[in-house]
C-alpha cells in the first residue's frame, strides 16, 4: 500500500467517522475510496463495514454522558438520539461485520488503516456535535443529509 493510498483511506474513514457520529452515511465516503483503490464492490462493502465499526464505538464513547441518562421514549436531545442511533447502528453493523469476517470478505490491511481514522473521526464527531450545541448539530444533520442525497442523485442521474 502506497502512502497516497494510506492517506486516502485515513482521510475518508476519518470523515466517515465524523459523519456517522453526527448523522450517519459515512460509507458514502469509504466505499468509493475502496473502489477507487481497486477493491471489488463486495470486498469494498465488507471492508468498509468492518473498518467503520470501531468508529461507532468511539462515537458512542463521545456521547456517553447523554446515553447514560437516556430514556427510550420521548427523547428530544439530539445528542442522546445520536448516541442511541450509534449504539443500535453498532449492533446492526456488528452482525454484518461478523458475517463478512467469517466469509473472508475483508481486506484487512485497508480495514486496519481505516479503523484508525474511523475511531478518531467517531470520537471527534461526537465531541464536535456536543460542543456546537443541539441547534447547530441538528442543522449539521440536515446539511449532511442533503449532501448525501445530492451525491446519490448525481451518481444516479448526473453521469
Amino acid at each position: 500500500m502506497t502512502p497516497g493510498q494510506i492517506a486516502a483511506l485515513v482521510a475518508s474513514s476519518t470523515a466517515a467517522g465524523v459523519m456517522n457520529a453526527m448523522a450517519g452515511g459515512g460509507t458514502i465516503l469509504t466505499y468509493p475510496t475502496l473502489l477507487w483503490l481497486g477493491e471489488s464492490p463486495i470486498i469494498a462493502n465488507a471492508t468498509s463495514t468492518v473498518a467503520l465499526l470501531p468508529g461507532a464505538a468511539s462515537s458512542l464513547f463521545g456521547y456517553r454522558r447523554e446515553v447514560a441518562v437516556l430514556g427510550f421514549l420521548g427523547v428530544a436531545d439530539i445528542h442522546a438520539s445520536n448516541g442511541l442511533k450509534n449504539f443500535f447502528g453498532m449492533c446492526i453493523n456488528g452482525v454484518a461485520a461478523a458475517y463478512f469476517i467469517l466469509r473472508g470478505a475483508v481486506e484487512w490491511r485497508a480495514a486496519l488503516v481505516m479503523m484508525a481514522g474511523a475511531i478518531l473521526g467517531g470520537y471527534a464527531g461526537a465531541r464536535f456535535a456536543r460542543k456546537i450545541g443541539q441547534a447547530r448539530a441538528r442543522a449539521a444533520v440536515i446539511v449532511i443529509g442533503f449532501v448525501i442525497a445530492g451525491i446519490l442523485l448525481y451518481q444516479s442521474f448526473g453521469r
